[in-house]
């Protein structure tokens, strides 16, 4: 897949998760085999730190745009979750 065939997936929000250390919010596209996951710090109850965002495809998971893109590169995505 190209960037610009990434960038026309859409995501919708799946869950949130707050721990004493971090806000976890996650995104799943139609077929669920593609995931967003939003992680925030949490200092103290009032106040958070930065947010890292880490990329899913199926179960592997990638830290970086760079290396989600990378892999995307050979993903044949179906949209609706069509196998």
């Amino acid at each position: 897949m190209t960037k610009e065939e990434i960038k026309k997936i859409l995501f919708h929000f799946a869950s949130h998760l707050t721990t004493s250390d971090q806000y976890q919010t996650m995104y799943v596209d139609d077929s669920g085999r593609l995931a967003v996951c939003d992680i925030t710090e949490r200092i103290s109850e009032f106040e958070t730190g930065k947010t890292r965002r880490e990329y899913r495809i199926d179960d592997k998971w990638y830290k970086t745009k760079k290396a989600f893109e990378k892999a995307m590169e050979t993903f044949e995505y179906k949209k609706g979750g069509e196998q």
